[in-house]
């Protein structure tokens, strides 16, 4: 079966200090709990994509992701996780599973 593309946006919010989106790792799991290789957006990607990659204080951004799916993937997760630089140079890392229907 030929993937499709599914678009999502990654909702980012800043709070005191900006946050530097620094790499975001996207990685299917089947219903079964197999994994597929994970789809990793590194610093130098995520510029070219987007420009300008931090949030400002106390400011949302979105970023939109588009992954490719089969249609044998109903029922399965999509895991994200997102790593970001805050003002003060520390990583903050966020994850989170998306059920995909």
């Amino acid at each position: 079966v030929s993937p499709f593309p599914v678009p999502f946006v990654l909702n980012v919010t800043a709070g005191t200090r900006p946050l530097t989106l620094a790499e975001v790792r996207i990685q299917p799991t089947n219903p079964f709990g197999r994994t597929s290789p994970p789809t990793i957006f590194d610093s130098s990607s995520l510029t070219r994509q987007f420009g300008n990659v931090t949030v400002g204080s106390f400011a949302v951004r979105q970023f939109p992701f588009t992954h490719s799916f089969t249609c044998d993937m109903r029922g399965s997760t999509l895991g994200v996780l997102v790593t970001m630089t805050d003002g003060s140079g520390m990583n903050r890392v966020s994850t989170m599973q998306v059920p995909i229907y």
